[in-house]
């Protein structure tokens, strides 16, 4: 997955004049379709529908799915409630606090204290 500007149209605009790059090889990406549709939980219980652009690099031939900078690749939450779970989490509460807090599974909310947890490292630096 590549994270993009979660302007649809100028990623479009973009991604027909070659202006976006394959993460891997640096070639120049084209459109290849769209990925599986989507169901992401916003903030404040919202739900945004949406099926991300897919895209195929010219050079290595790999294809890689546009997700918006507001999403977080393999989750159904969007950043600014994953980052408000991780806020909380950093104050002290547990995910089982944060996940009645926000309305979601504890399990869901204990996963994401997990993966930030092992790479807590990687982003302080």
């Amino acid at each position: 997955m590549l994270i993009v500007d979660s302007d649809v149209l100028l990623v479009e605009r973009q991604l027909r004049a070659g202006q976006l790059e394959c993460p891997l090889c640096s070639s120049v990406l084209t459109p290849w379709g769209h990925a599986r549709p989507r169901e992401i939980r916003g903030d404040l219980g919202a739900r945004l529908f949406l099926r991300p652009c897919r895209t195929r690099c010219s050079g290595c031939k790999v294809t890689h799915v546009l997700l918006a900078e507001g999403l977080w690749p393999r989750r159904a939450d969007a950043a600014v409630v994953i980052g408000t779970g991780l806020e909380i989490a950093a104050l002290g509460m547990g995910h089982r606090q944060i996940a009645a807090h926000l309305g979601l599974a504890e399990g869901t909310v204990r996963g994401w204290l997990r993966a930030f947890a092992g790479r807590a490292e990687a982003v302080r630096r």
